[in-house]
């Protein structure tokens, strides 16, 4: 019985282990305490489901690329941050993001993900 499972589920688990080492970047846990191990492990768990969760959409409504064309295509769409330090000495953080272009949306949209926002986020520190 066990060679039947080790049989049946290895292809599974193969496809696992490529796409979190293809898609998601994932490598061996070297860390020497076991919480930390745990913690690892836990954002590759959740990290494996939102990335198939994302797939299943995107495949529902049409779109077989890979994750990696996905992240690929959505890359060019940024945020930039302007920092600017005024006379009194604070230093203002103006955040914004660009215009997504029709393959952002498209994406976006697949993912029922609404209009971005477009709303500009400043924010002021002082220096210490």
């Amino acid at each position: 019985m066990p060679l039947k499972l080790h049989i049946a589920y290895r292809p599974i688990i193969n496809n696992i282990e490529e796409i979190g080492h293809r898609d998601l970047g994932l490598r061996p846990i070297h860390h020497q305490k076991e919480s930390r191990t745990e913690g690892h492990l836990f954002i590759s768990v959740l990290a494996y489901h939102l990335l198939n969760a994302i797939e299943l959409q995107l495949r529902q409504e049409g779109d077989t690329r890979r994750w990696s064309t996905i992240i690929t295509v959505l890359s060019t769409h940024q945020r930039s941050t302007v920092t600017l330090t005024d006379s009194l000495g604070k230093i203002h953080h103006i955040r914004l993001s660009g215009t997504p272009e029709a393959a952002h949306q498209d994406i976006y949209h697949k993912l029922n993900i609404k209009q971005l926002p477009r709303k500009q986020i400043s924010y002021v520190a002082t220096r210490l």
